[in-house]
């Protein structure tokens, strides 16, 4: 069993030596490693250089986004098995042999991830356990969980998937620069269950970088987010009865972030003229339909209510 490693690098040399490290410390030792440089200019690639190991291939492209450049490393894959690692993020030493039993015990699945943990301010903070039963392994629909949590359970560094999935379900959309990981988990978790091991945490997303090099929390034109895109899915919803009813969620729940955008007001009717009146909530209620001045007002009335509780 060998796996093909993807990690995109725009500008993370600071960080980046650790998550290479990481890598090449698993206790599974089969696999390659395809660092696609997507344009970086802060001497990125003159970390990765550090690095002799002849399972490490470099790639160079003009930037064109994480996306393009998760593309790339995925074409050029030798194997069968994807694992996508974000260059300031990293794998705990036995994520690789982890996995590797987890296909192995569900060979007939395509999609397979871990639990994580979210570093921030060096502190740990292991994501809440999801499976209900004593076992530390579990196998669901992933957009079903979704639901659930309210958000999907894989992230972009904790993810290997088979690579013949992608004539299904097509690689990432390389317009999309934000949830752009949510595009494609949502088209690949159509075609396949996924696999999940929660053990203890395996992969460590890492909130503790420069807010200028993060994609999080930096919001893009709306014309770059996932919500833009959401329509493109209609003719999926036959496919999966949980799919539309996990789109409208998310819409209603990242929508109001745009309120500042020039073209909200078209942006908002187009959106919501999709959505089906039972997924509204009262919040969402108050967002979308109250008048801007009583909306603000209620949100100062409730920020300072929990900055005084």
């Amino acid at each position: 069993m060998f796996f093909s490693i993807v990690i995109p690098l725009y500008n993370k040399a600071e960080y980046v030596a650790k998550t290479i490290e990481s890598v090449l410390s698993q206790t599974y030792k089969n696999f390659e490693v395809l660092i696609i440089d997507d344009g970086s200019t802060d001497g990125s690639l003159e970390v990765v250089g550090r690095y002799i190991d002849d399972r490490i291939r470099i790639v160079q492209q003009k930037n064109a986004g994480v996306s393009a450049a998760r593309n790339t490393g995925i074409k050029a894959a030798q194997y069968e098995l994807i694992a996508l690692l974000d260059a300031d993020d990293w794998w705990d030493k036995s994520y690789l042999e982890e996995m590797s039993g987890l296909i192995s015990q569900y060979p007939d699945v395509s999609i397979y991830s871990s639990q994580n943990a979210t570093v921030r301010n060096a502190i740990i903070f292991p994501a809440k356990k999801i499976l209900n039963s004593i076992d530390s392994i579990g196998c669901f629909d992933a957009i079903e969980m979704g639901i659930k949590l309210n958000y999907l359970p894989i992230h972009s560094s904790s993810v290997i998937f088979k690579k013949d999935i992608l004539q299904a379900s097509g690689l990432f959309d390389e317009r999309i620069a934000y949830f752009e990981d949510y595009d494609f988990f949502l088209r690949i978790g159509i075609y396949s269950k996924l696999a999940y091991i929660e053990k203890k945490p395996l992969c460590y997303y890492n909130h503790d970088i420069d807010l200028s090099k993060r994609a999080v929390g930096n919001l893009p034109p709306i014309n770059k987010h996932f919500l833009f895109y959401l329509d493109k899915f209609e003719s999926l919803f036959n496919k999966s009865v949980v799919l539309k009813p996990f789109l409208q969620q998310f819409a209603l729940n990242n929508l109001f972030l745009f309120r500042q955008d020039k073209n909200y007001a078209t942006i908002k009717k187009k959106i919501l003229s999709q959505i089906e009146i039972k997924q509204f909530s009262l919040k969402h209620i108050i967002y979308y339909y109250f008048p801007e001045p009583v909306l603000q007002l209620i949100l100062d009335v409730h920020k300072t209510t929990k900055n005084i509780y």
